[in-house]
């Protein structure tokens, strides 16, 4: 939404009237996320694999590096933001797209890099359908959308690797799949 907005130059969040809505909605997703931090603690489960909320939470913080972190969340935010860098290849392509485009902003090249190398060597090309991931099929879950999915990897490739020839042929299977 506004993230992206934001990236765009379309909105200036900085604005009376969008900033404070903004930072309002980012330290509750702050306050939110450490919640779940502090129920991880308590249960002893703070070595457990990301689910699929932390790297989108990771990712919408990365649109708004210059507003801080809620009072009181910064180690759950470095815990996240290091978890989800450590268990990108686990992740669903959604998700390894987010993490990629979250480390890419927040400097993390080394991960972001590694992770795009993987995206790409997994990659499956054809002339009628372009580029495309064959474990990008759907399924029940946010993260399994394959529209969304395709959309996200078309906007990792772009800015991370500004590499248009392949974002040029993952267009065409995202319009064939929106036919």
């Amino acid at each position: 939404g506004l993230g992206y907005l934001k990236q765009l130059n379309v909105v200036d969040h900085n604005t009376n009237e969008l900033k404070p809505m903004i930072m309002n909605a980012l330290h509750y997703y702050d306050r939110e996320m450490k919640k779940q931090f502090d129920r991880m603690v308590k249960t002893k489960n703070e070595n457990r694999n990301p689910v699929p909320f932390t790297s989108a939470y990771v990712y919408v913080r990365s649109f708004f590096m210059d507003i801080p972190v809620a009072a009181g969340c910064d180690s759950s935010f470095l815990f996240f933001k290091k978890t989800t860098a450590a268990y990108w290849n686990e992740m669903h392509l959604m998700q390894q797209a987010m993490t990629a485009l979250a480390l890419h902003r927040f400097e993390n090249y080394s991960v972001s890099q590694a992770i795009m190398r993987s995206l790409k060597e997994r990659a499956l090309f054809s002339d009628e359908l372009g580029v495309y991931w064959k474990e990008n099929s759907g399924g029940f879950y946010w993260y399994a959308a394959p529209i969304e999915t395709q959309a996200l990897l078309i906007e990792a490739f772009s800015e991370i690797l500004n590499d248009q020839k392949f974002v040029e042929e993952m267009k065409i299977w995202l319009l064939k799949n929106k036919q």
